[in-house]
């Protein structure tokens, strides 16, 4: 009991509004890395061309986070959820395979490394897949009868706000040429007692619906490609 009014004399003091989320930063976790670019790299990617043969077999691989946040590691519901695209693809007779890439292949997280075990693989693309997220919890006006403690228990004064983004580049194996980026972003939010608010669950729903937002973009994206 004496850790919840703790807990709760913290969260009327720190918690009575919203700290938002920064996206721009969001995104910044999901880019590159922040090395110099000079104007020969730049006419260098415009010198690239499409050189995919016809049919063509796509490797996917995730990137897992390096501090390893468990929100940020991919399991197999979300890999199947992207790998499920494959009978779809074929149906355009442009891509015969869509596989998963070995993470023992992979010796690095930059996309030479990725392009590299692709390679070995037998690919001809790489569908590379990312995500962030980030979560935000306060109290609405109800929140204020937490300094009774009691009501923690059973008023729904606490707010939780989560947000997850996806996001997924096509790359050709041969020349590192960018056929696609596309980006799928999902926000959860719920209103619950102090006791019983839980920022992981609203994570994991929020998680779900952009994976499921990302395979509807990248089949939208891909047969876009293929049409071409």
């Amino acid at each position: 009991m004496k850790g919840l009014i703790a807990l709760v004399s913290l969260l009327v003091i720190c918690a009575c509004s919203s700290r938002g989320f920064n996206r721009e930063t969001l995104r910044l976790e999901l880019g590159a890395s922040e090395r110099q670019v000079t104007d020969e790299d730049i006419k260098k990617a415009l010198e690239l061309k499409p050189q995919l043969p016809k049919p063509f077999r796509v490797g996917v691989y995730f990137i897992d986070n390096e501090q390893k946040r468990w929100d940020l590691r991919w399991n197999s519901q979300d890999k199947d959820a992207i790998l499920s695209l494959a009978d779809d693809l074929k149906k355009t007779g442009e891509v015969s395979q869509l596989f998963l890439l070995n993470d023992s292949v992979v010796t690095g997280r930059d996309i030479k490394s990725i392009r590299l075990a692709a390679a070995h693989h037998g690919a001809d693309a790489i569908l590379v897949i990312n995500a962030t997220s980030a979560t935000d919890q306060y109290m609405n006006r109800l929140g204020l009868t937490y300094l009774f403690v009691f009501p923690a228990l059973f008023v729904p004064g606490t707010m939780t706000d989560a947000l997850y983004i996806t996001r997924a580049a096509l790359w050709d194996v041969r020349n590192e040429y960018l056929y696609m980026a596309v980006e799928s972003e999902s926000v959860k939010r719920k209103r619950a007692p102090l006791i019983s608010s839980d920022e992981q669950v609203e994570l994991i729903k929020a998680k779900h619906d952009s994976v499921a937002g990302l395979r509807k973009e990248i089949l939208r994206m891909m047969n876009e490609l293929t049409k071409k």
